[in-house]
């Protein structure tokens, strides 16, 4: 489907909706391309192209809403999802907080390559499958793939919104553990995103260095006794709080009150030193996203910015809700700023501390308790990393955890989605199995 066939797609089933009684309505259409070198085992496995295409519906009957999401796009079927959605939506709960977005200038935004230079991807995914062999050789590639993803956004409304969207990049992440005779290390992943395969894949983001830990994984220790301490949260790890954060910034936690950030809105939230960045459309992120949710133009905007909460991630039904500021930005390619304390300098300064490599557990609950199991992780004393250590309960509180921030890194790990430090934090509580 070329993208004068895609457009005159959505602009019929916009109509369609209208036709079948909708007073309002909206339409997006998602088309995503993949081409994808896997690996299995250690060695290249397969070459495969996939596509994958989303139409979705959404009409409204006054402030009643309804919506379907459909990928089988022939004629008839079209008009089938169209009647059905404007009748589920006329025997919908009505809410006043129900709409779309206002008339908008038509926008359309390109971005990345046209076409996937396979023969450099192929030699990049070869140099990293031997570098790892070299470096690491009791890691096994369990599996991964080095993939060239385009992707193509539509998205017009009944107040004539008409947005466009295409985006190119490159993607490569593997998942992996070291493999010893009978032992064996927790299993881990990492991975990057490029706009150009310029850069081998072993040097970028952080995946050559969790190899090597996972071979010192192999021998794991449990840890020497209960205590409440320290924790650095690596860049990999990082992203899991930040996706924590952003998650209770978002439309349902805050009009139900569950956030952590309920009321907290320009108000202190972490240490002043923490600042969190959503680059939606930055030029380090090659996923960019242009829009928000309901087609306004997506900005990158500071979330937390010296610790004060500037924005919470509201979408329109999220601001009518609570009659607070609809969003700028979205929460998505997050940066946290750099500080200034080298990495080893950091771990040369604590005394009884764990180098969290991986984290699982639950959701944080309201007030902002959690607690979940330390993996792929270190023991640090005296300043030192002393050992790989077993799984490990730790619990704190993620409220009070961002107050006691009391380093970040000076160098930051760069994913491609996402920017991130090494983040020091006391006063959580470690607990050996």
């Amino acid at each position: 489907m070329d993208r004068a066939e895609s457009k005159a797609l959505v602009e019929k089933a916009l109509w369609l909706l209208k036709k079948a009684g909708a007073t309002q309505a909206e339409v997006k259409l998602a088309l995503k391309n993949k081409q994808e070198l896997n690996l299995a085992d250690n060695k290249m496995s397969l070459y495969r192209t996939t596509q994958d295409i989303a139409l979705e519906l959404v009409a409204f009957s006054g402030y009643k809403k309804s919506s379907k999401r459909i990928n089988q796009l022939g004629e008839n079927q079209v008009e089938k999802a169209a009647r059905e959605v404007v009748e589920a939506a006329k025997d919908s709960q009505e809410d006043e907080a129900n709409a779309i977005a206002d008339y908008q200038p038509a926008y359309q935004f390109q971005s990345g390559p046209e076409v996937c230079d396979f023969e450099n991807v192929y030699r990049k995914l070869d140099g990293f499958i031997k570098r790892a062999r070299e470096e690491a050789p009791a890691v096994n590639l369990m599996e991964g793939a080095a993939e060239f993803d385009t992707q193509e956004f539509f998205h017009v409304n009944s107040n004539g919104l008409d947005n466009f969207a295409k985006t190119a990049f490159y993607e490569f992440g593997v998942v992996f553990m070291a493999v010893k005779e009978k032992k064996r290390s927790s299993f881990n992943y990492s991975g990057i995103l490029q706009a150009e395969p310029n850069q081998e894949f072993y040097e970028a983001g952080s995946i050559m260095a969790l190899l090597k830990q996972s071979e010192l994984q192999l021998d794991p220790q449990s840890i020497p006794g209960n205590f409440v301490g320290d924790v650095i949260f690596t860049p990999d790890c990082l992203g899991d709080v930040l996706g924590v954060i952003t998650e209770n910034l978002k439309d349902r936690s805050i009009y139900t009150g569950t956030s952590i950030f309920t009321n907290k809105l320009h108000r202190m939230v972490a240490h002043p030193g923490f600042t969190l960045v959503a680059d939606p459309v930055g030029d380090e992120m090659p996923n960019k996203s242009y829009f928000t949710e309901n087609g306004y133009l997506a900005k990158n905007k500071a979330i937390i910015e010296n610790g004060v909460l500037n924005t919470y991630l509201l979408s329109l039904y999220g601001s009518r809700k609570t009659g607070l500021a609809r969003s700028e930005t979205i929460g998505k390619n997050l940066s946290v700023a750099p500080g200034t304390t080298l990495k080893d300098d950091m771990i040369k300064g604590i005394k009884k501390g764990i180098l969290l490599g991986r984290f699982s557990g639950g959701e944080p609950a309201p007030n902002g308790d959690f607690s979940g199991v330390a993996k792929n992780s270190f023991y640090i004393e005296d300043g030192e990393i002393k050992y790989a250590i077993k799984e490990t309960m730790i619990s704190g509180n993620m409220r009070k955890m961002l107050f006691d921030i009391r380093g970040i890194s000076a160098e930051r790990c760069r994913f491609g989605h996402a920017t991130l430090p090494w983040l020091h934090v006391d006063g959580i509580s470690v607990v050996t199995a």
